[in-house]
């Protein structure tokens, strides 16, 4: 009997794990030879293993364009590396598992990219992709230099990577907590501002 449990647990785990949804994710497509677009810092300076691109989704868009990224829920993430074709820091390439079950809320939701550098970011969202359910598997391929939107970030740039100049695009700061308050304290002065002049 306890051969036939640790048989069928062994099975279950298996098929589990087999289900997982597996999401190719990068700013370099390997289809393409040569298509990619670094991230660099605001000061156009490449970005190394330090950097995390992130892949998940943010539940505010607005909150975003302000720099605001508390509402980020992360599906996984992968350091900055070097795919074997180039020699230059700012290129990320990797694959992402995870489950999504029956129920999850990353079911349907857009995917975006979140990348973080010495208190600079960059997030883009996909025009096209959305995360699916692992039934029985869910497999996507996200690359952040191909039908994305800017919501943070993204002013294109030319650095030199290493092989000659190459289109990149920047990160930019991310404000700091006081910063918020007095942008909450200027758009609440607005709203106030435009009620009395209704009135």
């Amino acid at each position: 009997m306890n051969q036939i449990l640790t048989t069928l647990t062994v099975s279950l785990v298996a098929s589990l794990s087999a289900s997982a949804a597996t999401i190719s994710f990068s700013n370099y497509n390997t289809n393409t030879n040569g298509d990619l677009i670094p991230i660099v810092t605001s000061a156009d300076a490449l970005i190394d293993g330090a950097g995390v691109a992130a892949l998940g989704y943010f539940t505010d868009d607005l909150a975003v364009a302000s720099g605001d990224f508390s509402g980020f829920v992360e599906f996984g993430n992968v350091n900055f590396s070097t795919p074997a074709a180039f020699s230059t820091d700012s290129v990320f390439n990797d694959s992402l598992s995870g489950d999504i079950l029956s129920g999850s809320s990353f079911i349907g939701k857009a995917m975006y990219a979140y990348i973080t550098f010495g208190g600079e970011a960059l997030v883009s969202k996909s025009n096209s992709l959305t995360f699916g359910e692992d039934a029985p598997l869910f497999t996507a391929e996200f690359i952040a230099s191909q039908d994305v939107a800017y919501l943070f970030g993204g002013n294109i740039t030319t650095v030199d990577v290493g092989f000659g100049s190459q289109s990149a695009v920047q990160t930019s700061l991310v404000p700091e907590p006081s910063t918020f308050a007095a942008l909450a304290g200027l758009c609440s002065l607005g709203v106030v501002m435009v009620r009395r002049r209704r009135a």
